[in-house]
């Protein structure tokens, strides 16, 4: 993988970096960038390559292709390449270890005296953001500016409007506690994206390159860490303290700030200041114009513990009144979801009065592991029929790459507009390569919707599972007449 005409533009009051990306797995190039404001035009580095060794590492070791960069990058971020791709592989056996080849970096300035934050406007942000500011004792340098990024948790291209009201909010969150904003955009999250990961894989990643087109003005980056140092392990390649300090070269520090205490230790913390209750965002719902949906798991499992604490009319941005309604039947998109609700029913400060939603909150947990179940069966499904080193197209299975296609060569197939289309990108992606083709439980309503699939799937291929929760075709099989 290399990166080709590399460019500093400028666009009115921002700078963009532009370059195009290609590779031994890539169809055409991709035309990667990054946003800057104008201010920050002499601070940025165009001279090294190391923004790309984060923002470029993963998707090649998802390709399997070596990263070729003309640019020199630092010795540190060098020698610690090993580690960083023995966290990642460890984390999904599929990526593969590869050859980094760069020139080196023979010297370097001192590190710059900003420190960064970046910042979401969550719980956890806040709370770095908080304890830096108030002088808790584990602080250590005072952050200077807040970074928020619109490619990070929200996708380049989607809800800028909410993005519009995060750089206005990031903006009053500095101003209150004496910070500077700096709004940045990247597409590389999207890059990652196509190429298989699901939205949080390559958090880690995406700060440390971004931060690293600042190496001249921060000489540290705080990333605020969403799990407790007893649930690092479940990382999955967000902010992490095994992983975030390896971005580090001789100028710029990156730090995984926060595990020392959960969510609801969090949000308790918060109550100390004012600062926080009409900005917090923590809503990851990106298709719809709300700023936070209240229904998702997020915002729910926010709400629960600003209720615990008895904080529930304090914050401004989330509503005060929990729908039991909506607790028996809570969108949990992953076990490490199941988790965090777990631990919240765990907590022994609900009252009483509280029987109702405790309830209800039981129920959705008892229905979400009826589906985690499903969902396990067709885990066990593709471990005993797909081999390890055959590809598989996983429909419309992006956000859960790393459960269903663990150590295995995912093929993602999204949802086309009609049967034709549906037909053509599956013979396509046969033709590539892939051998097999997987509907699990999100899914099984497309062999119902999109008849002519079904029927093309029946009719040319042999069917090696089909039940309430998986359906599988071996596409290298023909169907037994």
């Amino acid at each position: 993988m290399q990166v080709h005409d590399l460019r500093l533009v400028e666009t009115g009051e921002y700078i963009e970096i532009r370059a195009q990306i290609t590779g031994l797995a890539l169809r055409e190039p991709f035309p990667l960038w990054y946003r800057f404001p104008a201010a920050l035009g002499d601070a940025i580095s165009t001279d090294s390559g190391n923004p790309f060794v984060p923002g470029l590492l993963l998707p090649a070791m998802a390709t399997g292709d070596s990263l070729e960069l003309d640019l020199p990058i630092s010795p540190r971020l060098y020698n610690s390449l090993r580690y960083v791709q023995a966290f990642y592989h460890c984390l999904d056996p599929s990526l593969a270890v590869i050859d980094v080849r760069a020139p080196l970096r023979t010297s370097a300035s001192s590190a710059a005296p900003h420190v960064g934050l970046f910042f979401s406007l969550g719980v956890d942000s806040f709370y770095t953001l908080l304890k830096n500011t108030l002088g808790h004792p584990l602080t250590e340098d005072a952050i200077t500016h807040l970074v928020v990024v619109h490619g990070m948790d929200i996708g380049s291209y989607r809800k800028t409007d909410v993005f519009q009201q995060m750089i206005s909010k990031t903006r009053l969150a500095a101003e209150r506690v004496g910070k500077n904003p700096v709004d940045v955009s990247t597409n590389l999250k999207t890059f990652m994206t196509k190429l298989g990961f699901g939205p949080n894989f390559g958090t880690s990643a995406t700060m440390a390159s971004i931060g690293l087109f600042l190496e001249r003005t921060f000489g540290k980056h705080y990333g605020a860490a969403g799990l407790t140092y007893a649930q690092v392990e479940k990382a999955r390649g967000g902010p992490s303290p095994v992983l975030d300090h390896l971005w580090s070269t001789e100028r710029t520090a990156f730090l995984c700030d926060g595990c020392e205490t959960d969510r609801l230790g969090k949000i308790r913390f918060l109550a100390r200041s004012d600062v926080p209750w009409d900005l917090l965002r923590v809503c990851w719902i990106n298709d719809i114009p709300d700023y936070n949906c209240g229904r998702c798991s997020k915002c729910l499992r926010t709400m629960l513990c600003l209720h615990i604490a008895g904080l529930q009319g304090k914050c401004r941005t989330l509503p005060s009144h929990i729908d039991p309604d909506r607790l028996r039947s809570i969108p949990l998109v992953d076990s490490q979801e199941l988790t965090f609700i777990n631990e919240i029913l765990d907590e022994r400060r609900w009252s009483a009065a509280n029987a109702e939603i405790v309830c209800a909150l039981q129920e959705g947990v008892s229905r979400a592991s009826t589906y985690f179940t499903r969902l396990d069966d067709t885990k066990e499904s593709i471990a005993g029929l797909i081999p390890q080193e055959d590809q598989f197209i996983l429909v419309d299975g992006d956000d859960l790459r790393l459960g269903l296609g663990a150590g295995r060569k995912v093929i993602l197939f999204y949802e086309p507009k009609d049967d034709a289309s549906a037909i053509r990108e599956l013979e396509r992606l046969r033709l590539d390569g892939a051998r097999f083709v997987v509907f699990w439980p999100d899914v099984l309503w497309w062999l119902k919707y999109y008849t002519g699939l079904n029927q093309h799937l029946r009719a040319s291929y042999r069917c090696l599972v089909d039940n309430d929760n998986t359906v599988m075709f071996d596409l290298s099989r023909s169907a037994e007449p």
